[in-house]
């Protein structure tokens, strides 16, 4: 999904550019970490790499495997060393968080301005879009004018009270004067006070016009659309996080304005992550955490549709997983699967009289420390299934398995 989960295999190939009026040979590339949740897979260096006067070379795969106990939104530690001549540089790659986030907002502009409060004019328009047919711009007819000061503002904020990192991205092109004027994205924990936001295209103001110095925003031309991303963590925890896009001028020259497509605002929550070992086949699985979507296929999304089957008595068919209860379900490939969500500290399980299919709770739990007041499990009746069955010690997060209770309890 293009996002680094825990368990999974990440390759990371480099584009090397020679701005030299030389030919660089033999440039290697490795990848070097001391993260305790990564582990460099070998080879861990591109070699002899030849890269001609004002040209470029494509690198070699290079992989990094994340561990399946890596934490959500854990930042990854990792770093790339480029060696030319016995001589090294080495960079932090910056940016890289575990596990997949949650879309917590979107807006592409083709449903109007319902989320906003539009300010001086603030509206949708056809004559530009990233996708679909409608962007937002500041000024729809035309020019924006002079001496102007218009945002538009996000009417509802976010609850950001569980997250611990996010991130805004937006599609953007401006015609804006330069030096002068300023285009700018702010966040807000209570609508008075603002932060303003830098990204990927944000320039420092120049202090002349409406600029402040230093602060990030956007002037000039940029004539194509670009994907912007801005960093919203250092806001995590807030009970409620506005934001705004804002356009201002000075007395004089005025252009067409900003336009800006496709919000999203995208975050990991504060939740735990497990990684559950599926093989290749049938499997026996159960939920590890308490998760806000128990649909089978959201918990685990490389599932083959229609496999998904519990035991009351006989085989049932099923679409939503219940914490305790234990399932069959089929998959086309062995994986490490992250399931994200919160810890189940205790569960108590209802047994009928014969075989039951059983989950566990968020940690390993041995046979022996199963609490049975009414002493109906028959001992030596745990087995679980990899491929064959298997007698059991003990319950493992993610996993089912088939115990024998002498009574119903």
């Amino acid at each position: 999904n293009g996002f680094p989960d825990p368990g999974e295999n990440v390759d990371i190939r480099f584009t090397l550019k020679n701005l030299g009026l030389s030919d660089a040979t033999g440039v290697s590339v490795a990848l070097v970490s001391d993260d305790p949740y990564v582990q460099i897979s070998a080879p861990s260096k591109n070699n002899a790499i030849d890269i001609p006067a004002r040209g470029e070379a494509l690198s070699d795969p290079l992989t990094f495997t994340i561990a399946g106990n890596a934490p959500q939104a854990h930042a990854i530690s990792i770093q790339v060393q480029i060696t030319f001549n016995d001589y090294t540089i080495s960079q932090n790659l910056q940016g890289l968080l575990v596990g997949t986030p949650q879309v917590s907002f979107s807006d592409g502009a083709e449903n109007g301005t319902g989320n906003w409060n539009t300010g001086q004019g603030w509206n949708t328009t056809t004559s530009q879009s990233h996708s679909a047919s409608r962007s937002f711009t500041d000024s729809p007819s035309g020019n924006y004018g002079s001496n102007i000061n218009n945002s538009l503002t996000l009417q509802v904020p976010l609850d950001f009270t569980d997250v611990t990192a996010a991130y805004l991205e937006f599609w953007t092109k401006w015609a804006i004067e330069s030096r002068w004027d300023f285009a700018q994205v702010h966040a807000s924990t209570n609508g008075t006070s603002w932060t303003s936001l830098s990204g990927l295209h944000t320039i420092p103001g120049s202090g002349d016009g409406v600029q402040t110095t230093g602060e990030p925003g956007y002037d000039g031309f940029q004539s194509s659309w670009v994907k912007e991303q801005m960093d919203l963590s250092q806001f995590s925890g807030a009970a409620q996080l506005f934001l705004r896009f804002r356009l201002r001028s000075d007395v004089s020259v005025e252009e067409d304005g900003w336009y800006v497509d496709d919000i999203s605002i995208s975050a990991y929550g504060s939740g735990s992550v497990t990684g559950v070992a599926i093989d290749d086949g049938w499997n026996l699985v159960s939920l590890p955490l308490n998760v806000s979507n128990s649909n089978y296929l959201d918990v685990f999304p490389n599932a083959l549709p229609g496999t998904l089957f519990g035991f009351d008595g006989s085989y049932v068919t099923a679409t939503e997983l219940t914490a305790g209860n234990g399932y069959w379900l089929r998959f086309a490939a062995a994986e490490l699967a992250p399931v994200t969500g919160q810890p189940i500290d205790a569960l108590q399980l209802s047994l009928s009289e014969g075989w039951n299919l059983i989950g566990g709770i968020s940690c390993a739990v041995a046979e022996a420390a199963i609490d049975d007041p009414a002493a109906i499990v028959i001992p030596g009746t745990l087995y679980g299934f990899s491929g064959s069955y298997f007698p059991a010690t003990g319950i493992k997060p993610g996993n089912a398995y088939w115990i024998r209770a002498s009574a119903n309890g």
